[in-house]
């Protein structure tokens, strides 16, 4: 009888213990998905402002977009800098509660390049009327075609 006793409060604790796992499976897999989504946002976003060059694109700073998912109401915020050479600083800020009430934050950050790309390919072309470098065991420099 002592030993049938044993053995259910064994079941029972691991039992217990499979419950408490569950739980904290659930949590973790609810976390994964909530920062998936706010990584999905906040590169959609970014992915916008890449495909608009222009500065007078990129909404104010500070300014706030809504997403209700699920559960979960994000909120994005996009930052913009200008940078020499034609670049901006663009960082999406994604911000969430979790199930549990904890604040969660989220930052991506990203160049775009505001100058026309149209002929970028002519800046890896050779200049006009120069000869190639010899190349290293050549004793004459390739001729151009």
């Amino acid at each position: 009888m002592l030993e049938a006793l044993i053995a259910l409060l064994l079941v029972s604790l691991g039992l217990v213990a499979l419950a408490g796992l569950q739980l904290s499976l659930r949590h973790s897999a609810d976390h994964a998905r909530q920062l998936g989504d706010a990584t999905h946002l906040a590169a959609e976003a970014l992915e916008s402002q890449r495909q608009s060059r222009a500065a007078t694109a990129m909404p104010p700073p500070g300014a706030w977009r809504d997403e209700v998912n699920g559960n979960t109401r994000f909120e994005l915020s996009l930052e913009d800098s200008s940078l020499p050479g034609g670049l901006r600083a663009l960082r999406a800020t994604v911000r969430w509660r979790d199930r549990h009430g904890d604040r969660r934050q989220l930052a991506l950050d990203s160049l775009v390049q505001t100058q026309d790309p149209a002929l970028s390919a002519a800046l890896a072309l050779p200049p006009a009327g120069r000869p190639m470098l010899p190349i290293a065991g050549m004793s004459t420099p390739p001729t151009r075609p």
